[in-house]
């Protein structure tokens, strides 16, 4: 069920240098599975499938099918170019070169690497922009599960994000970073101001004044939250060998930057939960000082919802004393 079929396709969107038409491709329809699929759904991607196949000219199809081979042709060379740089053979693993052509350096490899995730993870974003700004020629996405998927979140691509908490890969750190997401709106949110109105505003297609008010602290709150509880997480991984820490490659790694040290990762977290826990703080202040029956109506009929108004006694009042002489 590829979506791409021919070295023509491929040269859009990645600088290849085949010797005749008739090389093979990497795998396409196993990155398609991993990536595409899921951002499509699997309604839409039939769909989209069986207009590529049926050579659709179809503008608005053609529109979408450009997005989705400017993902795909970097992400499956991402995915296949260690195996298309080596061969399994009958003596074992080899490296694949020619007469005329050297193999490329570790640090070299490893920078095209880079080069093709960044470009596939970027190109996923904009479809997901695409697929957003044109929701009404895409009925079967908003339907199906890509969406779903989409708007699990508040905080929904990794530009979002970025745009609020600088990250280097934005595509891929957001991925891994879902877990810390969906932790952070389980405890904090759903738990702060409750999981019906916490789902309402989520989804609001067209907030009011307010309501974007209040969003803007949310997404703020959701972004360092996510660091402070991301700080622990993502540096320790959970293996069949046991709980490891990630060891620097030297050919990997930033010439130009270090490892964080635990002194950095703890100040980075204790600053990002005092700022999470302080937009926090003034979306619930916000809600409560704003909350009516036709503002926010879903948290003000709810046990959430506190009256700033209310007088409550003095603490002292409340204390009981007993002298025993």
């Amino acid at each position: 069920m590829a979506l791409i079929k021919t070295i023509s396709e491929v040269k859009k969107y990645v600088r290849i240098n085949y010797a005749n038409a008739a090389s093979s491709l990497p795998n396409m329809d196993r990155a398609e599975r991993k990536y595409i699929l899921p951002l499509l759904g699997r309604t839409l991607y039939e769909e989209v499938v069986a207009q590529y196949d049926a050579s659709s000219t179809d503008e608005d199809f053609l529109k979408l099918l450009n997005k989705v081979q400017a993902a795909l042709a970097p992400l499956a060379y991402w995915m296949e170019l260690p195996l298309i740089n080596t061969q399994i053979t009958d003596i074992g693993l080899v490296k694949t070169s020619s007469a005329d052509k050297q193999p490329v350096f570790k640090h070299d490899f490893y920078k095209v690497l880079q080069v093709l995730a960044d470009q596939g993870m970027d190109e996923l974003e904009e479809l997901l922009a695409y697929l957003e700004e044109n929701k009404a020629e895409w009925p079967t996405w908003v339907t199906g599960t890509g969406y779903a998927d989409y708007t699990r979140f508040l905080i929904r691509t990794g530009k979002e994000f970025s745009d609020i908490f600088t990250l280097t890969h934005p595509r891929r750190c957001f991925l891994a970073l879902s877990p810390s997401i969906r932790m952070v709106e389980d405890k904090y949110f759903c738990g702060g101001i409750g999981t019906l109105f916490f789902e309402e505003i989520k989804n609001k297609s067209t907030p009011s004044s307010e309501e974007t008010t209040l969003l803007y602290l949310l997404k703020k709150a959701e972004v360092y939250l996510t660091i402070r509880h991301a700080v622990a997480t993502l540096s320790v991984s959970l293996s069949d060998t046991g709980f490891t820490v990630q060891a620097a490659d030297p050919d990997l790694a930033d010439p130009n930057r270090a490892a964080a040290d635990s002194a950095a990762m703890s100040k980075l977290q204790q600053e990002a939960e005092q700022l999470g826990m302080s937009y926090l703080a003034d979306a619930i202040a916000y809600l409560n000082a704003n909350a009516t029956a036709t503002i926010f109506p879903l948290y003000f009929s709810s046990s959430f919802y506190k009256n700033p108004n209310e007088q409550r006694p003095p603490l002292n009042s409340q204390l009981k004393s007993t002298y025993t002489l």
